[in-house]
């Protein structure tokens, strides 16, 4: 038996699209049980990726280990550890290992989800993020050489993607705080202008995730004192919020 995946996924949007999402953790764990129960191991595998999800973006720390720590308890004992749709779990237990200071097992997981994805093959922007992902985990560990070189990844990557502006932009942003950590000023200002490049295009192409994608660039450029460019991004950002 297997549990109705869209009234689950249904249910949960609605939760939030009425701003009841602190009720969302108990009706993961009601649905993760049912689909327990009912041995549906799809079921399972879906709900644990959204509460790994969830979890995160409440920091409750236990929830989301145990969630993540149950997914590669599933993968083991189904034998999908070579599947071609395990890369993207390991990505987001490696997500979630990462937002919480697991730094080790987080390289370990990305390091995986690379693998699957190179043997099972994964679209550009897919790739991109990973690396982007590794590239924060490596940050962590003060490994800034290998840290640049999965922003690069990424970058060649994004290249790829059609009118990706927002997601190299943010790239860029990222850049910019491991350059100001590794003392290399000249490169930091490089990548405010490569910025500046990528977030310069007609109105009529600007959208949500344009409008966030300047404010998360705004918020690094204040942080290092590139105030003028920071002010830029951000009354771009709202001028698209305000228009929406």
């Amino acid at each position: 038996m297997e549990i109705e995946i869209q009234q689950f996924l249904s249910g949960l949007d609605q939760l939030f699209a009425i701003g009841q999402a602190e009720k969302a953790g108990a009706y993961l764990e009601e649905w993760f049980e049912k689909a327990e129960h009912m041995g549906d191991v799809n079921g399972m595998f879906t709900i644990l990726n959204e509460m790994m999800g969830y979890y995160r973006s409440v920091e409750k720390e236990d929830r989301a280990l145990f969630s993540a720590s149950k997914c590669v308890q599933l993968i083991g004992q189904c034998g999908l550890q070579n599947h071609s749709a395990v890369g993207t779990m390991y990505l987001n237990i490696a997500t979630t290992l990462c937002h919480f200071k697991r730094v080790e097992e987080a390289i370990a997981f990305y390091t995986r989800a690379r693998e699957n994805f190179k043997t099972y093959g994964a679209n550009d922007a897919t790739m991109a993020s990973l690396y982007n992902n590794m590239a924060f985990a490596y940050v962590q560990k003060k490994e800034y050489s290998l840290a640049e070189d999965c922003y690069q990844q990424a970058l060649t990557l994004l290249e790829q993607v059609e009118d990706n502006y927002s997601d190299k932009a943010v790239t860029y942003a990222n850049m910019i705080d491991l350059y100001e950590i590794m003392g290399e000023k000249e490169k930091a200002v490089c990548c405010v202008k490569q910025i500046e490049i990528e977030l310069d295009i007609p109105e009529s192409k600007q959208n949500g995730k344009y409008a966030s994608a300047c404010m998360k660039c705004a918020n690094i450029l204040y942080a290092y004192g590139f105030i003028c460019e920071a002010s830029k991004l951000e009354e771009r950002g709202k001028g698209v919020y305000e228009r929406a």
